[in-house]
């Protein structure tokens, strides 16, 4: 391919810089050297994403090489490359994975801080964040629960869809059962779990039915803070995707405006990943909100989830939760508005320990900085609330937008659980488990893996 050539991505065509002389075929091998070669294939994002590297080139060449044995397969070692609707698809599902454990990362230290404190120990500037660094110790950036369990859906969800099966929640639900009480069990499960969760998976590990160990009362972020593997499942349908959202939440954290918090998150995520511009999101999630807001998945939640305080019907019990999520997003609206990036952004949109709340702060520090990922990660950690799961959704709407390319590349090199991140963006992204895929509690491993 030319530089300057015409190419469609995303059913649109746009030209495309490519760096480098000469020509090479897009898809197609590229020899370098004895042994090994580099693919052809170009990372264009067709809003405009972000180049490797740094700019807005709109477009990169993948630098991954293949080495001779696996040429056969045209398998890069980097992207798990099938051409280029692949290496695109892999790009914003990795930057989306990766985004949300840097966030996690980068937020752990100031999650119980006061905001004077926060401004006073880590030199908040002014007008904006400015360039962000993970925190690293002893060489790794330490994630927290918020990775781990979002580790745990994507294994339950790929082992769910693991040799062509559908996914259903005849599949999902005991995996992710048996995902979210691996982790509970784990030693590496130390990283200030939320209280919800570890009531729910002690329940949960009893026996019995899900829908009796649930904690029908909250609505904590626990709920959506792991979601975004479920946006990021390649071939699923609109339906599925939104029941399988509330599922996973649902095990754990059964209140109405949980389940509709990881919906409406998940939404997010996935709407960024196609190609929603970020200034049409906030229209895009209200127009979701009014299309499910009477829409009880019963065949992924069951008959016995709804029935209680809440509500005299299924209807009545959704509805419920759609309605908080409504009234959040005109929060966001308004401090969008006010268009504030110096004050505390859970001033208006909420400190996000509760799962709306969550949403609507991660979503307000990345539409404050869309055009500066890094930017926005920072302004998320930099926060008076649930700095953590603020930054690590924030994260995951801006990976998801912009790829990879949107964050440092060493950080990929230090961030813990950095082989699982990369081996569920590949299994995600291709909408199968992959070759590779093992037990996945979710908690094992580490940086550099």
């Amino acid at each position: 391919m030319r530089a300057g050539a015409e190419l469609a991505v995303d059913g649109e065509s746009e030209d495309v810089a490519v760096e480098g002389a000469g020509a090479f075929e897009v898809g197609g091998p590229q020899e370098q050297a004895a042994g090994e070669d580099v693919h052809g294939c170009v990372f264009a994002h067709s809003r405009g994403g972000y180049a490797r590297g740094g700019g807005r080139e709109g477009a990169l060449r993948c630098g991954g090489t293949v080495p001779e044995a696996g040429r056969q397969g045209r398998a890069c070692g980097w992207c798990g490359w099938r051409g280029l609707g692949a290496c695109v698809a892999y790009e914003r599902v990795a930057g989306a994975m990766f985004g949300s454990a840097y966030g996690d990362a980068m937020g752990a230290p100031t999650e119980f801080l006061p905001y004077a404190q926060i401004v006073r120990r880590f030199d908040v500037p002014d007008d904006a964040p400015g360039a962000g660094e993970l925190p690293v110790h002893g060489g790794v950036a330490m994630v927290t629960d918020d990775t781990q369990m979002a580790l745990a859906v994507a294994d339950a969800l790929l082992a769910a869809v693991e040799d062509g099966h559908a996914l259903s929640a005849e599949r999902l639900t005991p995996r992710l059962r048996g995902r979210y009480l691996a982790w509970w069990q784990s030693p590496d499960n130390n990283r200030a779990p939320g209280t919800t969760c570890m009531q729910a998976c002690k329940a949960l590990a009893r026996g019995g039915a899900w829908e009796a160990a649930t904690r029908r009362g909250s609505k904590g972020c626990g709920a959506n803070m792991r979601v975004a593997p479920v946006a990021l499942l390649d071939g699923v349908s609109e339906a599925d995707r939104c029941g399988a959202a509330q599922l996973q939440s649902a095990l754990t954290h059964g209140h109405p405006t949980a389940l509709a918090a990881s919906d409406l998150t998940a939404a997010a995520v996935h709407a960024l990943r196609v190609g929603v511009a970020p200034r049409d999101l906030p229209g895009y999630l209200r127009a979701h909100v009014g299309q499910q807001r009477s829409v009880y998945r019963g065949d992924w939640l069951g008959d016995e989830l709804w029935r209680g305080p809440f509500a005299s019907s299924p209807e009545e019990f959704i509805a419920r939760g759609w309605d908080e999520c409504a009234g959040v997003l005109d929060r966001l609206d308004a401090a969008l508005l006010l268009g504030d990036r110096r004050a505390d952004p859970c001033r208006i949109t909420g400190a996000g320990w509760i799962a709306e709340e969550a949403l609507a702060t991660g979503l307000l520090c990345f539409l404050l900085f869309p055009d500066a990922p890094v930017d926005a990660l920072t302004r998320a950690a930099m926060t008076s609330g649930d700095s953590d799961s603020i930054a690590a959704l924030a994260g995951a709407f801006a990976g998801a937008a912009y790829g990879m390319a949107a964050w440092p590349e060493a950080w990929a090199g230090v961030v813990e659980y950095r082989e699982e991140l990369e081996r569920v963006s590949a299994g995600l992204a291709a909408g199968t488990a992959g070759s590779g895929t093992g037990t996945g509690t979710g908690v094992a491993g580490g940086a550099g893996r």
